[in-house]
């Protein structure tokens, strides 16, 4: 088997990482102490195409493979992990259901621009007494002639402040657990959807997490993705994606920090030597080495 990436895909890593050096190096600190959605960064990754890596060229895509997505993931992430779960976010979660499930329409109002870097997108899953455990959501969707209401609270929502519309997943028969799950599409200004408490963390500044509100949210019956009862299978649809994703994340941040760590062990002296030049400090660098090449070839 062939683990070498392909010319295209060493190409691809060359311009993402010249543009994250251009583009988000100069202010990754002032995001990360301020928290403040870099919009001007979002809006030029939008324009360059990177939201796009993974659809097809009709919707404005690249066309690009789950690797390419991956490696855009990383080279992200070796410079903010903040900007990283933006990009993350707007090119999978945020958008995925609308261009496999969603309407021409749809696609065409909400994903074009999405990828073009003019709206913002997120996903929905997360509740306060719910986590991985999807089927034990407690927001409700039922059914009211041609609209769904919605009702509920979604916790620690990335982008959720900033998002233009959202995925948002709902029971529709709370007695069938994830059988009974659906996935509908709301959009900010609809009656009933609102922004709730700003949650403070300490990483993945930039990308601000929140608490979303649906309390009676009357949603067209065209914003349910697909039928009733197809939610959890259309979910494990894109899992696979979504978890090599976040192993490119943990290994961008980690060759950023073992970067960091190389260059500080040639500057810092002890002793009248650099402490790089000590056994034991070059032993901590080859562990951290053989254990970043060994993570690369697990998630590629």
């Amino acid at each position: 088997m062939d683990f070498e990436f392909s010319e295209d895909q060493r190409f691809f890593r060359q311009r993402v990482a010249s543009a994250m050096a251009r583009i988000v190096a100069p202010i990754a600190k002032e995001i990360d102490e301020t928290d403040r959605f870099p919009l001007q960064v979002f809006r030029e990754l939008g324009r360059l195409g990177y939201f796009g890596v993974r659809y097809p060229a009709e919707y404005g895509g690249m066309g690009g493979d789950c690797t390419t997505f991956v490696i855009l993931a990383e080279e992200v992430a070796k410079v903010s992990m903040g900007v990283a779960a933006l990009v993350t976010m707007q090119c999978l979660m945020g958008t995925d259901f609308i261009y496999r499930f969603g309407s021409e329409e749809q696609r065409r109002n909400l994903l074009v621009p999405a990828i073009r870097g003019e709206k913002v997108g997120t996903i929905a899953f997360t509740e306060p007494d719910c986590g991985s455990d999807l089927g034990g959501i407690k927001t409700r969707a039922r059914r009211d002639g041609d609209h769904y209401v919605l009702k509920g609270r979604k916790l620690w929502i990335t982008n959720g402040e900033n998002a233009d519309f959202v995925t948002v997943a709902a029971t529709i028969d709370p007695r069938k657990k994830l059988e009974g799950l659906g996935f509908f599409l709301v959009e900010r200004g609809m009656p009933g959807f609102s922004v709730g408490q700003r949650i403070e963390k300490i990483s993945a500044r930039g990308a601000g997490t929140v608490e979303l509100l649906l309390d009676d949210c009357r949603v067209p019956k065209a914003n349910l993705f697909g039928t009733e009862g197809q939610g959890i299978r259309q979910l494990n649809d894109i899992l696979s994606e979504i978890r090599t994703m976040i192993a490119g994340l943990g290994l961008g941040l980690a060759k950023a920090a073992f970067a960091a760590g190389l260059r500080y062990a040639g500057e810092r002296e002890a002793f009248g030597r650099p402490i790089g030049a000590f056994q034991l400090i070059q032993d901590k660098i080859a562990q951290m080495e053989t254990r970043i090449r060994a993570s690369e070839f697990l998630t590629y």
